[in-house]
């Protein structure tokens, strides 16, 4: 048993230790001195105590009941858990038995030791509250000068007596601001004799309960935070150690899934899917502003303006990007160039018309809204230049069997034409579905390869 209380009193020490060390490393901005004064009716317990006195019986008028008591107290907290504290106590003293009664008066002076309760373990909630439970137990002097009657009639007065005094007291407290508490508590000074009261008539020692009310006044500067009392270390160190698990929670955990844990994830709401630097933001290969995942034309030149899908603006529509359009005023539908130059009629110098690409999405054969631009731009073409005919040609990237990206790539040009003559009118009979496959691969980038060319037929 005696091991266990040692045990347990070591480890108490060794996380309070720890608490102080650790999380209260700015103890100096707590209020650690304080003074006091509490008030509150003395009550005797020594054989004396009677209230009323024998009822049949005269007892000296006065004694008996409650008396004033006042307390003075000087403290230092020397952590949010221990501390000292010198007081000092007057009360006026009085008692009835029988016919007997005494009065006098004490003056007592201690020194006692300081325990916040609330603060030994773990509250359970916030580090730093309004409410403190203290607790203090010291020994003492006090000096007693009681006189004796026997119905009104005095029997003697004592010479002051001295004797040893053990005081404990449990005061709540409440914090009204940083410099003010308001206390409520019982305190009870043990006699270490038997004539406080001036009558010996048992084997017990005199004492004397104390209930108050006090107020305490905290030294500090402005600045500085509460009395430490109201501070609990191991709500901060459960509180710090929470906090550490949350960040390795977050080490380890990566809510999007895309490969970047959420502590060093930069953008923990990518898509499934996106492709993220080292920081997990989604990669924007043009670097654009448009992220690859959001970006239909992710090969835009490097400082073009994009509208907000990623596609180069098009002043002219004639296909060709303004950051490379050598002529940005052509003529709706006319043939331009790579260069966005105008080509004559009957495309002399064995100039080529430029035509745009479709893109598509691994697996896809759907045209999304950025290549309806581009569809946009092929049907202004042949409007405007009625013999002009297309071969249509799908192409797709390396993955996947030679049959299967045949067929993908014819499909892929048929929804080209579906939709230029559904949506644009163009005559089907100029349009013209081939497929590549992935036999004329462009390059190594899978996303540049899954398209759709056009070529100019005679």
């Amino acid at each position: 048993m005696k091991k266990s209380v040692f045990g347990l009193f070591l480890a108490l020490l060794s996380v309070e230790a720890f608490a102080q060390k650790n999380t209260l490393s700015d103890m100096a901005n707590f209020r650690n001195w304080a003074v006091g004064i509490s008030f509150g009716p003395a009550i005797s317990t020594g054989d004396l105590i009677n209230f009323e006195g024998d009822k049949n019986a005269e007892v000296k008028d006065g004694t008996g009941g409650f008396e004033p008591a006042i307390g003075i107290h000087a403290d230092y907290m020397f952590s949010p858990v221990f501390g000292l504290r010198l007081a000092y106590d007057w009360a006026s003293m009085s008692g009835t038995r029988d016919v007997r009664s005494f009065e006098g008066s004490m003056n007592q002076f201690d020194l006692e030791f300081v325990i916040s309760i609330l603060n030994i373990g773990p509250s359970g909630g916030d580090a730093e509250t309004n409410f403190a439970l203290l607790a203090t137990a010291g020994v003492g002097l006090g000096i007693f000068s009681p006189t004796t009657f026997t119905r009104e009639q005095q029997i003697r007065e004592f010479d002051p007596i001295n004797a040893a005094t053990v005081p404990l007291s449990l005061t709540a407290k409440w914090k009204l601001n940083n410099k003010f508490d308001l206390d409520l508590g019982v305190r009870y000074i043990y006699i270490a004799s038997d004539y406080a009261d001036g009558l010996q008539a048992g084997k017990s020692n005199d004492g004397l309960a104390i209930p108050f009310v006090g107020f305490r006044y905290n030294f500090g500067k402005d600045g500085e935070k509460s009395a430490v009392h109201f501070v609990n270390p191991y709500d901060e160190v459960f509180g710090a150690m929470a906090e550490t698990k949350a960040k390795m929670d977050a080490m380890s955990t990566d809510d999007d899934g895309d490969g970047v844990a959420n502590m060093m994830d930069k953008d923990n709401a990518t898509p499934a899917g996106a492709i993220v630097d080292g920081s997990g933001k989604a990669v924007d290969s043009d670097r654009d502003g448009v992220p690859d995942f959001m970006d239909q034309d992710p090969f835009s030149n490097i400082g073009a303006k994009v509208n907000s899908q990623g596609v180069e603006n098009d002043q002219d529509q004639d296909g060709v990007a303004d950051s490379r359009d050598l002529e940005p005023n052509t003529p709706a539908g006319s043939q331009v160039t790579a260069r966005g130059q105008r080509i004559s009629e009957g495309g002399g110098s064995g100039a080529v018309g430029f035509t745009p690409s479709i893109y598509f999405p691994v697996n896809s054969t759907s045209v999304n809204s950025a290549s309806q631009q581009q569809l946009a731009i092929i049907a202004k073409q042949m409007i405007a230049n009625p013999n002009l005919k297309y071969k249509v040609i799908g192409y797709t990237d390396k993955s996947g069997s030679e049959s299967y990206n045949q067929k993908l790539g014819e499909r892929r040009a048929n929804a080209v034409i579906k939709e230029l003559v559904n949506t644009y009118g163009i005559d089907s009979s100029r349009l013209s579905a081939e497929s590549k496959g992935k036999s004329s691969l462009l390059g190594n980038r899978n996303d540049v390869n899954r398209r759709v060319d056009f070529e100019p037929m005679n």
